[in-house]
């Protein structure tokens, strides 16, 4: 489905596409910034106008229908950096953050490992076996994830080893 829109100075329409029936006032914002290439400078914002009744669409969450008109208006953003593109830049990196922070309570736990510890010299065992566990402070667990259960005794080398109560992050 597609937006048509046009700049105030502009003689004829520009088109968006989109799937499906209706798009946020936000998205179609993004849209015109890609077409237009408008990703240069922080402090502006869009002003978007239905072209048939002049309506203007305030609310960033608005649903728009497909094949509607609107005059777009480029003005300068009221506080320096909380223009159009400084607003879509946070929105990426709170989506960034909040993907990491699922990958991270996605990824399975950290199975306890009885045994002689491998950082004990040969021969000398712990009072209690050492148990290899997941780390938020050193991250080295979500960076190396694609290690197999065989490779856990390294990466807990690498990283937290409980031997004879004592715990580390390196």
């Amino acid at each position: 489905m597609s937006i048509h829109f046009k700049f105030k100075s502009a003689k004829e329409f520009d088109t968006v596409t989109f799937p499906g029936a209706v798009i946020r006032v936000l998205d179609l914002k993004k849209a015109i910034v890609d077409k237009k290439k408008l990703a240069k400078g922080l402090d502006f914002d869009l002003v978007i106008t239905d072209a048939q009744n002049g309506r203007v669409y305030d609310d960033e969450n608005t649903q728009l229908p497909r094949n509607t008109s609107v005059t777009v208006k480029r003005i300068p953003s009221q506080q320096p950096g909380s223009g159009l593109l400084a607003r879509m830049k946070q929105e990426a990196a709170v989506a960034a953050a909040a993907a990491a922070a699922a990958a991270i309570h996605a990824s399975p736990p950290v199975a306890p490992m009885a045994g002689p510890s491998p950082v004990l010299p040969a021969g000398a065992a712990p009072t209690q076996p050492y148990v290899a566990r997941r780390s938020l402070v050193c991250g080295v667990h979500e960076r190396l994830k694609w290690l197999t259960s065989s490779l856990l005794v390294s990466v807990a080398l690498l990283c937290c080893v409980r031997a004879a109560g004592w715990t580390r992050c390196r």
